[in-house]
């Protein structure tokens, strides 16, 4: 998916990346693996990148995220 964006044009716009919470698709042992794939396919991305966001369908609870909203990103963490 990040390539065809890549490929798309798309990722010329995006200024921040945030990935969610994908520990429901690996074993433990393996999510440093899957979080190494993911920021390398990001290797030429210049802004922030946050892993984990636990939004939607997750462990804890459902989480809601609001398309379209406006946050601000530092050091991994988000606020409107």
């Amino acid at each position: 998916m990040i390539q065809h964006l890549h490929s798309a044009g798309v990722m010329q716009q995006v200024r921040g990346i945030v990935l969610g919470d994908m520990s429901a698709n690996v074993e433990p042992h393996e999510m440093a693996l899957l979080e190494a794939a993911c920021l390398h396919a990001l290797g030429n991305f210049g802004g922030p990148i946050a892993i984990g966001l636990q939004s939607g369908h997750v462990e804890r609870g459902n989480r809601s995220l609001p398309l379209g909203a406006w946050v601000k990103m530092k050091d991994g963490e988000l606020s409107e």
